[in-house]
């Protein structure tokens, strides 16, 4: 299965493994990177074809995937079912949501999964095929 993915986070080191990782488990997947939100914004508002969006929780100080997800979802509205269609995922490394922000997470058509680490990469890896399943 072949598909685009769009890694967005602040971590250079972490989208470095991520890319890393990927690349090798998944060669079929064409995978774009931004450092950050603006840059992951202006992606997203350039290309309609992605099919999955892997964010950070926490993006720097002041914004988060959850601000990510809010603007880029009125992206493209020509193309109907596009935000539908598009399989978003709020990776974290700890970081905590607020009660209030789990419907939000909802609204915006989201899951959240917890960074891969050496143990969990077979979990990571099956829940990103099971979102783009």
């Amino acid at each position: 299965m072949s598909a685009i993915v769009l890694i967005v986070d602040d971590s250079l080191v972490f989208r470095a493994h991520l890319l890393e990782l990927l690349g090798t488990v998944r060669p079929t997947w064409t995978l774009l990177e931004a450092p950050d939100m603006a840059t992951g914004l202006a992606i997203l508002g350039e290309r309609s074809d992605i099919d999955l969006l892997l964010t950070d929780l926490q993006l720097g100080p002041q914004q988060t995937g959850l601000d990510l997800l809010d603007l880029a979802r009125t992206f493209h509205p020509h193309e109907a079912g596009w935000w539908q269609g598009l399989h978003k995922v709020l990776m974290t490394d700890g970081g905590k949501l607020s009660p209030t922000d789990l419907p939000h997470l909802t609204t915006l058509g989201a899951r959240i999964l917890p960074k891969p680490t050496p143990q969990t990469v077979g979990t990571f890896l099956a829940a990103l095929d099971e979102a783009l399943a």
